[in-house]
């Protein structure tokens, strides 16, 4: 199928298949020019007539930020319906919401070091402050 035959299909408004290839093709810049933004515009339309991949690359666009205002909500809204289908990206996508520290954001020993030497530099802080106010009040 040529492009102008996808974009036809995709532009009578029931095909989500050729809703979802357009996205695709303007994600990655298949045959056009790439655009982020046409590409969620497209995916919307197939993922609101339940193309479960749509669901999953518009949540996946939206958990980014790519090509549309980042909003983990809506990312969360899309993964959700595409995973109940089945679709195995979308639940791991799905994960990646449900628990912060997965996904895009890495724990490492240092940043682990890091944070247990700042709670011992505030508790040491704290146990100083105390120390000062229980000497002021026995005076």
């Amino acid at each position: 199928m040529s492009f102008e035959d996808i974009l036809e299909a995709a532009e009578q408004g029931h095909d989500a298949e050729a809703q979802f290839s357009l996205g695709a093709m303007y994600e990655e810049g298949l045959g056009v020019n790439q655009d982020f933004a046409r590409a969620a515009y497209w995916y919307l339309k197939a993922a609101d007539q339940g193309h479960a991949s749509a669901q999953n690359n518009i949540g996946s666009l939206y958990y980014n930020g790519t090509g549309v205002f980042r909003n983990k909500k809506k990312a969360k809204h899309w993964h959700t319906l595409a995973a109940a289908q089945g679709h195995q990206a979308a639940q791991r996508n799905l994960s990646k919401l449900d628990y912060p520290y997965s996904g895009d954001k890495e724990i490492t020993f240092g940043k682990i070091m890091k944070y247990i030497l700042i709670s011992i530099v505030a508790l040491s802080l704290i146990g100083w402050g105390i120390d000062i106010i229980t000497g002021l009040i026995k005076r």
